[in-house]
Parts: C-alpha cells; sequence; structure tokens
C-alpha cells in the first residue's frame, strides 16, 4: 500500500514539474512569437525603403545621363567648325 502511494506521489510531482516547464515554455514561445512578430515588422519597413531609395538611384541616374547628354550636345555644338555665332562671341566689332 505505501508503494502505491508512493508510485503516485511521484507521479503527481512529475504531472507538477512537466506542466511548470509546459508553462515556462508556452511563455518563451509566445516573447519568441512576439519578437518575430516585430523583426517582421521591421524587415517590412526595410524593404519598403529599399524600394524607395532604389526608385530615387534609378530617377538620379536618370537625371545624370539627361545631363551628360545635354553637357556632350553642348560641348559639340561649341566646337562644330563654321557653325554661326553672335557677333559678341566672335570678337567681331561691327
Amino acid at each position: 500500500m505505501i508503494w502505491a502511494a508512493l508510485a503516485f506521489v511521484l507521479v503527481a510531482v512529475t504531472k507538477y514539474v512537466t506542466a511548470l516547464r509546459l508553462r515556462r515554455l508556452r511563455d518563451r514561445l509566445q516573447q519568441d512569437q512576439s519578437a518575430a512578430d516585430e523583426l517582421r515588422q521591421v524587415l517590412l519597413q526595410a524593404a519598403e525603403k529599399e524600394s524607395v531609395l532604389q526608385a530615387q538611384a534609378e530617377a538620379l541616374v536618370q537625371k545624370s545621363t539627361t545631363l551628360q547628354a545635354i553637357i556632350a550636345n553642348l560641348e559639340r555644338s561649341l566646337h562644330r567648325p563654321g557653325e554661326s555665332r553672335p557677333a559678341t562671341a566672335r570678337g567681331s566689332t561691327d
């Protein structure tokens, strides 16, 4: 009879300890899920910011290319021989 009572107490203690461990694991799981959700939000914000910055970079590259083309056209027009220039630019005094 004493062995049965001892076995019952042992099972009850084991069940109690297991319940405590399970509660701790659930709490830790909840904390980890909360942290994962926060990190997911940060990641989404970073991805949105990256896409905005990528669009801005592409726009700046396009502007730079356009400005380079304008400068090249202006330089070619200055170096063309026989192109008519205003009288003040040629240095003539008519």
